[in-house]
């Protein structure tokens, strides 16, 4: 009898052992579920805290300037700053004043002569045909096949009267119509302008109608940290990078119809 109660004894023993194992071992097992769900709970809040959060708004540039920036994609560009671009290298391309402006430090309001850039154009019967010198620096802001066959006509229409200061042009814009998109990272810009001759400090007849429309496309925005800084403002390279840090080139320009003007 003493044996049979003691043999109970060790089975209920051995029972509760094995229930008291399991009991801690689903405890341990929810504990660690717990621990889980609320790490991923405060995964969740910073992430919503993260996407909620707005961007940088501000670069500082090494001079110490701080400019604001917005967020696009590579091929995006803004309509105005598309206009811009097609504005200033027009105005640079068909503005030729016979001099230039000097870039040395307190010397402002003095002008050098411009003595031009030659071309050259096959078959001419020119002996020296000359565009200026801000229309050369312009034309690097032109996809490169464009721009060899832009330079020569170009240089076709200089008078040489230009660079004596005899004979100027001034390109004058009336509307830059809002950039069409043709394709992903290109448009076409509508320009409604007109030029004005002078010779001798008098208009040349009438204003000639200069109405465009010009193919742009996105580019990417060339990097010459690694020029010296004394050469930045005066090699080629920087001439180049110059005209295309606005991350566009002009690709063709063709005539605006007529018929088409409202």
């Amino acid at each position: 009898m003493t044996l049979g109660i003691t043999g109970k004894f060790k089975k209920v023993s051995e029972n509760l052992s094995l229930r008291d194992s399991f009991g801690s071992l689903v405890l341990i097992c929810l504990g660690g579920v717990g621990l889980t769900v609320f790490f991923q709970v405060i995964l969740f809040f910073n992430y919503v805290k993260l996407a909620t959060k707005p961007p940088p708004t501000l670069v500082q540039l090494s001079s110490g300037e701080s400019i604001t920036v917005k967020g696009i994609g590579n091929k995006d560009r803004t309509d105005e700053s598309i206009q811009k671009f097609v504005r200033d290298i027009l105005s640079l391309t068909f503005t030729w004043t016979g001099h230039l402006p000097t870039t040395d430090a307190g010397a402002e309001g003095n002008y050098q002569k411009d003595t031009g850039v030659s071309i050259t154009i096959p078959g001419s019967t020119k002996a020296d045909s000359k565009i200026t010198t801000a229309a050369y620096q312009a034309s690097f802001a032109f996809e490169l096949n464009f721009r060899l066959e832009f330079l020569k006509l170009l240089a076709g229409l200089v008078p040489e009267s230009v660079f004596t200061s005899d004979t100027q042009m001034a390109f004058i814009p009336v509307y830059i119509e809002k950039p069409q998109q043709v394709a992903p990272g290109k448009w076409k810009v509508v320009v409604i302008s007109n030029l004005m001759m002078v010779k001798n400090g008098q208009p040349m007849g009438e204003l000639i109608r200069f109405n465009k429309e010009i193919y742009v496309s996105a580019i990417v925005p060339p990097n010459y940290d690694f020029l010296p800084p004394e050469t930045k403002s005066k090699s080629l390279a920087a001439q180049v990078m110059n005209m295309r840090q606005s991350g566009l080139e002009i690709y063709a320009i063709a005539d605006y119809k007529q018929q088409d003007l409202q």
